[in-house]
């Protein structure tokens, strides 16, 4: 046998070892792990509880509950991420975790839906993160979640990488030696155990406060599309802690809010929340309001904290003066 027919039955070994490898892997990672509850074919320890959501899998699969029932729906970050339908005394499908609150994000994600879960869509609450409007480009145009057999695997596989290698190694580990912390549950919200766990005198500062014509574009068109398919949505923000207030830029604070209520006409601003941001232990960070917080304030979406063209710049020279001090 000459040398290079060794040569490439060679390669043609290590291919289809390589092969068998990424295979198992996959196997592994995603069918038996299955750490974004992708498949739900094997429960044990290693894997009863969810602690990861995945931006190409977890979206599409909390849509399929649309299917079987009318429900209220979240879209955020991890500020909104505890909602639950003890909160709302609703049927609750929360995307914070999955979609975290890009307009663009979301608003691709909704056109794509088709028109049974459209017309399951009760109301959304949308939480509208200072943070959130950066993004020029989605990652969820024309996306189409299979949910059937062997398209379901193969669909699995075009969305398999290294991060689903990480979080399937972390969901064994925090399964097993984890006791608290934030666990995904069935319709997305995250169960939130943890106690306040920051140091006062270490409070840090906000994320960048972003400004992207392509997020506040799409921003208008979810605001035409809750409204072209008879869809109450809530625009919100929650309560932060006093002392991480005080570091926002309020210039930059006052000029975002400017351009939302451009778009969506008006939105509730609790994250100046007098009575509830002066007390750490209303909080789980500095940034994070815990579950009690967080129902309180959605309790108290009044006129009081409302922001529009006419109240702006009136409301944070009133309302946020008690906790900036500015």
């Amino acid at each position: 046998m000459s040398s290079r027919i060794k040569a490439i039955n060679f390669v043609k070994i290590v291919i289809a070892m390589s092969f068998i490898v990424y295979l198992c892997i996959f196997i592994v990672v995603k069918l038996i792990i299955d750490p974004y509850k992708e498949f739900q074919y094997f429960e044990f320890d290693i894997n009863k509880k969810q602690f990861f959501s995945s931006p190409k899998v977890t979206p599409y699969l909390l849509s399929e509950k649309l299917l079987n029932r009318e429900s209220v729906v979240i879209f955020g970050t991890s500020r909104s991420a505890l909602i639950d339908h003890k909160m709302l005394g609703d049927s609750v499908i929360n995307f914070s975790s999955s979609l975290y609150g890009n307009p663009i994000d979301v608003y691709h994600f909704l056109i794509n839906l088709d028109k049974e879960k459209i017309k399951n869509i009760n109301k959304i609450y949308y939480l509208i993160d200072y943070h959130a409007f950066g993004y020029k480009v989605s990652a969820y145009v024309n996306k189409v979640y299979i949910n059937t057999g062997i398209n379901k695997i193969y669909d699995s596989l075009k969305s398999f990488d290294v991060n689903s290698i990480k979080h399937a190694y972390k969901t064994v580990i925090m399964n097993l030696y984890s006791n608290g912390g934030y666990v995904l549950k069935g319709d997305g919200e995250v169960n939130h155990t943890t106690k306040k766990n920051f140091n006062l005198n270490n409070i840090g500062y906000p994320e960048p406060i972003r400004f992207s014509d392509e997020a506040f574009a799409s921003l208008l068109k979810i605001n035409d599309f809750s409204r072209d398919n008879n869809i109450e949505i809530v625009y919100f923000n929650v309560p932060l802690y006093n002392e991480f207030v005080k570091r926002f830029d309020m210039k930059l604070i006052i000029k975002q809010s400017k351009k939302i209520v451009n778009k969506i006409d008006s939105f509730y601003d609790l994250r100046c929340f007098p009575a509830i941001s002066e007390f750490p232990n209303n909080f789980s960070s500095v940034n994070h309001p815990n579950y009690e917080t967080t129902k309180y304030a959605l309790d108290n979406l009044i006129s009081t904290y409302k922001v529009n063209n006419n109240n702006i710049d009136l409301f944070y020279k009133n309302n946020w003066k008690i906790c900036s001090g500015n």
